[in-house]
């Protein structure tokens, strides 16, 4: 490998990492919203109330659904769920079969394939 020379360095760009992983929640609509760090789930969620960078509404329709229902969290390519004190609860129905109902402040990790159960709400969990 050569030497680079000043003018070398500026031109270089950086790429993203072929290893990160890429998480996305899709909604009964068939609309996907990528999760890049916190984002709060709902049906008229507040991020800001809940430290989220993103906020993804189910729908102002679905009663069944908190406005802020749940927290949906990316830390270090682990996607994890948890409940915010939403009246029906949070149910991960995971890929094999297994169902968690976090409470509390408990954490869920997610896999490709889980569903949340909001209410009447399914939403699917992708990996790509």
């Amino acid at each position: 490998m050569g030497q680079s020379s000043p003018d070398d360095i500026d031109a270089t760009r950086a790429v993203p990492s072929r290893r990160a992983s890429s998480w996305t929640l899709v909604l009964p609509d068939g609309s996907e919203h990528p999760i890049a760090a916190r984002s709060v789930i709902g049906r008229d969620p507040d991020a800001s109330a809940h430290g989220a960078v993103s906020a993804i509404s189910v729908g102002l329709d679905e009663k069944s659904v908190s406005k802020s229902h749940a927290l949906v969290e990316l830390v270090d390519g682990v996607l994890r769920a948890r409940d915010l004190g939403s009246v029906n609860g949070l149910l991960v129905v995971h890929v094999d079969g297994r169902e968690s109902e976090p409470e509390g402040d408990a954490w869920v990790t997610l896999l490709d394939g889980d569903e949340l159960e909001l209410g009447h709400v399914v939403v699917t969990v992708r990996k790509a």
